[in-house]
């Protein structure tokens, strides 16, 4: 599966794109909801795996040699931790408490080594 949005860009509108995307998160401003940042997040979290990794992959080629190691990793680093929230909202699961967390971690580690 290709990304329909990124299929839609040449690679200097991407990296304008992250480049502003990483400049919002910065500084504390929020994303819109017809945000590139945000639509790229909901197409990842609702792909199949083997199809986020062909996206991944996407994002690998586009990427600019002019953004920096670290605004490559920050950029898909934030990109991952959206995904994760859209997954955990999903699934119903973006509520639970850092003790509900702790105690399914403690469960499935007693499981583990029985």
């Amino acid at each position: 599966m290709r990304s329909k949005i990124l299929e839609e860009m040449s690679k200097e509108e991407f990296n304008e794109k992250i480049g502003r995307s990483l400049s919002q998160v910065l500084s504390g401003q929020s994303l819109e909801a017809d945000d590139f940042l945000e639509k790229l997040t909901i197409e990842i979290a609702e792909a199949e795996e083997n199809e986020q990794q062909e996206i991944w992959s996407e994002l690998e080629k586009l990427s600019d040699e002019d953004l920096t190691t670290s605004q490559t990793h920050g950029f898909k680093a934030i990109i991952a931790m959206r995904v994760m929230q859209k997954q955990a909202e999903k699934n119903g699961l973006s509520g639970m408490t850092l003790e509900e967390i702790n105690a399914e971690i403690d469960a499935a580690r007693r499981e583990k080594d029985c």
